[in-house]
């Protein structure tokens, strides 16, 4: 959950820029600006446009992991607030 819009904003358009673009179905059309709900912001990738991309099957096996590059852009995100919040970051997604 996302406490602000402009935070919320600003994770919408790192998706978009380190999208991968091989068709420009991800980077155009899944990823869904920032939704209020009852307590926050919510972002979505992949969404009926694109259920594909939120995570990326491993060879060999029926093992899912989220996808490197929302991975990478989530823990760049999570810096970003950390500084501007004042904060640290305790922990990053890894792989």
């Amino acid at each position: 959950m996302i406490l602000s819009q402009d935070d919320a904003d600003l994770l919408v358009s790192m998706l978009i820029i380190n999208a991968p673009e091989d068709t420009g179905n991800l980077k155009h059309n899944a990823i869904l600006a920032a939704q209020p709900i009852s307590n926050g912001w919510i972002v979505e990738v992949g969404g009926p446009n694109a259920p594909y991309a939120p995570f990326i099957k491993l060879k060999g096996t029926h093992n899912q992991i989220l996808n490197p590059w929302i991975e990478d852009t989530l823990n760049e995100w999570a810096r970003l607030m950390a500084q501007k919040y004042g904060g640290v970051v305790n922990a990053t997604i890894n792989r």
